[in-house]
């Protein structure tokens, strides 16, 4: 059984240090460039964390949907 294959990039961020599952499906890993390949393991190993765009894990606590509620509303007839 081979073990997970993640991507890490070289010189994008040294400070944020951060593996992605995948290189097509992550926005992070996309934008990117030199995208490596390693072992989950290994980047473990060195201290990398799993990309929050990949876990889907955001913190929106600044975002305001009530433009998208009353547009809602408007289209419900609720206004």
């Amino acid at each position: 059984m081979s073990e997970q294959t993640v991507y890490v990039a070289r010189g994008w961020c040294k400070t944020d240090k951060a593996y992605h599952l995948s290189k097509d499906d992550c926005n992070a890993a996309r934008r990117a460039s030199n995208l490596s390949e390693i072992t989950l393991s290994e980047a473990k190993s060195r201290g990398f964390r799993e990309c929050r765009a990949c876990t889907r894990e955001y913190n929106n606590t600044n975002y305001d949907n009530s433009y998208q509620q009353a547009l809602k509303a408007a289209a419900q007839g609720d206004d």
